[in-house]
């Protein structure tokens, strides 16, 4: 039998193949300005990498895992978009920064909560 996290990781690769299958039978990406980039992006880093790791901090009932899993998906998912900036013009590499930027905030903003969390119950 396929254990849960295969399944998921499977159903995330399949969502993805149907978005570029919808894509090209379509023409989604042709009707958008920056079409082939919001798709692009789109697939790869939001359905095989973001995705996944969202649903796996979801299920975790570990704090940790928690952390792992999100720092994992926006982690690479922002390193991917950083990579594609690198490889673009100026109006869309500005626009990609600020998603790899924001992708980064999610885990930081987490992190900072829960230190900030730490020092209140260390007071009491």
């Amino acid at each position: 039998m396929v254990s849960p996290a295969n399944r998921t990781i499977l159903s995330s690769f399949l969502a993805a193949l149907f978005v570029v299958v919808a894509d090209a039978a379509l023409g989604i990406s042709a009707s958008l300005p920056f079409g082939e980039l919001l798709v692009g992006l789109l697939v790869f880093p939001g359905f095989t990498l973001l995705l996944p790791q969202a649903y796996f901090a979801w299920r975790s009932d570990d704090e940790a895992m928690v952390r792992r899993h999100v720092w994992a998906g926006c982690g690479l998912s922002a390193l991917v978009v950083f990579g594609t900036a690198v490889n673009t013009g100026p109006p869309e590499r500005w626009g990609l920064l600020g998603v790899a930027c924001a992708l980064l905030a999610v885990p930081v903003g987490i992190t900072a909560r829960e230190q900030y969390r730490a020092t209140l119950v260390g007071d009491e």
